[in-house]
This record gives structure tokens, sequence and C-alpha cells, in this order.
């Protein structure tokens, strides 16, 4: 009579979520970048989270979906504008504001609402404390424990991540989206899976709905779909590939509709705006240049890994 060993299912309890190193990563990179949550205010230093703020209390006072500001896409506008309405709530219930009439429209240089900038800054805090934790996560998976141990406490304490976590600007929360996207074409690239191409290209999309210029992630999706399959890259594989395309137009297009929907002004103020910057003389490219170098280490990262296999 032969036994059979009786194999123990992984613990998915939250208790086991919480001893995770990537959950400890999170919260400590949290503290850091929640203790100067209110670095600078009621001086506004960075020109781009007035500009940002302007345009999502006009979606809450009003209230319209529309941005009918297309500088960046409409995902943190969305985000942002759920933050606000949260403050707008406390700040109702608390006695600081009448009606949503006084959220103050214009902060530039300088805020009578440094509150107003505090809850949105939770928002870009948090996502950028989750991303330590996903570099903790990509670099165990594309190597060991060590190397994403090392990484993720590079980024906790690089000053200028720790800097522009607390900025309401769509830098950060695209470099989340970037990660699950290489997260998400590692896994293409080294188990083959499915769902893999769409959680690779359904990130891209979020990404590039949050910064147009991080959506050149999906770079590495295609990379390692040639790496896995190489000549059976444009066979019935292709599918997948294509399927993880769709991800990324569909996400895209959820969290920016008004690229559709007001197609005529999306244009216009992106090739006017795209215009101007090469005029005086900004490289457009600048912005996604961290993104390119992610993906391309990413995508050298795994030709090596396939090269001594």
């Amino acid at each position: 009579m032969t036994s059979r060993r009786l194999v123990q299912p992984p613990d998915r309890s939250w208790f086991s979520l919480l001893l995770h190193p990537a959950a400890w990563l999170f919260m400590a990179a949290l503290l850091i970048r929640g203790a100067i949550l209110d670095w600078g205010l009621p001086y506004v230093e960075h020109p781009d989270e007035p500009a940002i703020i302007e345009v999502v209390v006009r979606m809450v006072r009003d209230p319209d979906l529309n941005p009918h500001r297309f500088v960046y896409p409409s995902l943190l506008y969305y985000m942002l504008a759920a933050v606000t309405r949260l403050h707008l709530w406390w700040g109702l219930d608390q006695g600081l504001y009448a009606s949503a009439q006084d959220l103050p429209f214009h902060n530039f240089q300088f805020t009578i609402a440094p509150r107003l900038f505090v809850w949105a800054r939770v928002l870009t805090a948090v996502l950028g404390a989750g991303t330590v934790g996903l570099v903790f996560v990509l670099g165990q998976r594309m190597f060991d424990r060590r190397v994403g141990l090392l990484a993720a406490l590079m980024l906790m304490m690089l000053p200028f991540h720790v800097e522009h976590s607390v900025y309401v600007t769509p830098d950060v929360p695209s470099g989340i989206c970037v990660l699950v996207s290489l997260l998400g074409a590692w896994g293409v690239v080294s188990t083959r899976r499915p769902r893999d191409y769409l959680v690779a290209g359904t990130a891209a999309g979020l990404a590039a709905g949050t910064k147009y210029q991080a959506g050149l992630v999906a770079a590495a999706l295609m990379l390692a779909h040639v790496l896995y399959w190489q000549r059976q890259s444009v066979g019935r594989p292709f599918l997948r590939l294509l399927a993880g395309g769709l991800g990324a137009l569909l996400s895209f297009m959820v969290t920016t509709p008004y690229a559709v929907l007001d197609c005529r002004r999306f244009l216009q103020v992106c090739v006017v705006t795209r215009c101007t910057m090469l005029q005086v003389g900004m490289v457009t490219l600048s912005g996604a240049g961290s993104w390119v170098n992610t993906a391309g280490s990413c995508g050298r990262s795994c030709c090596f890994r396939r090269l001594v296999r």
C-alpha cells in the first residue's frame, strides 16, 4: 500500500501577507514619505502640483469628468478627484468648507488650503511606497531575495524618489504601473502563462493613462514574447501578444476616455504641447528615459537569463 504525500496549500491569509518582506518594505517606505507630506507648504514649489490640482478642483466643483486639459492623461486626475471628494466631505464636516465652491482654484506658488495638498500627496506617497515593495518582488523573481532586498532598500532611501513621492505629479504613479507591467513581462519570459500577457499589457495601458511616455514599457512585453517563443513568436502564440496589446489599449481608453470622446481637443492639445516643448528646447523623451532604461535593463536581464539556461 502506497502512501500519498499531502501537499499543504500555500498560506494566503492576511496575516501571512503582512509578514511578507514586501509588506514591511512598503510600511517602512510609507513612514519615510509620510513624514514629509507637508514639505514646503503653504508654499508650492513644484510647478506641476498647482496645475494638476486646478484641474482636479474644477472636476469636483462642476462636476465634470472631462479634464479639458490633456497635457497629462486622465487616470491621475480621476484618482485625485476621488481623494479631493473625500477631503471635501471631511472639510464640510469640520466646518472648513461651506460647499464645494470653497475649494481653492488657483494655488500657484502659495495655497490657502495646505490640507488639500496633504490629502492629495497621501495618494502619491502610498503609490511610491508600493513601488518599493514591487521592486523587491521583481528583483526576487528575476534573481534572488538578496537582490530584491538591496534594490528595494536603495529605492526606499533614494532622495529623488522620496521627494517625488510627496509631489502631486504623475511620475511616481506611472512608475508603479511600469513595475507591474515589467512583472508581467518577466512572467511571460519565465513561465509563458497567458495571464501574464494581460497583466503586462493592462499595466502598460495604465502607465500610459498616467503619463504618456510611460506607455513605452509595452516594449518589454514584446521583447519578452520574442525571447521566449523565438521563431514561433509570429505563429499561434502571437494571439497572446495581441491580447496583451488589446488590454493596453482598453485600459488606456477606460482611464483616459476623453481621448476619444473629445478627440479633437485631445489631439490639438497634445500636438501643440509637444511642439511647444520642442521649440523651447525641452527633450520630450526625458521623462520617458528612466522608463526606457528600466525596460532596457529588464530586457538585458531577460536575455542573460535566457542565454545561461
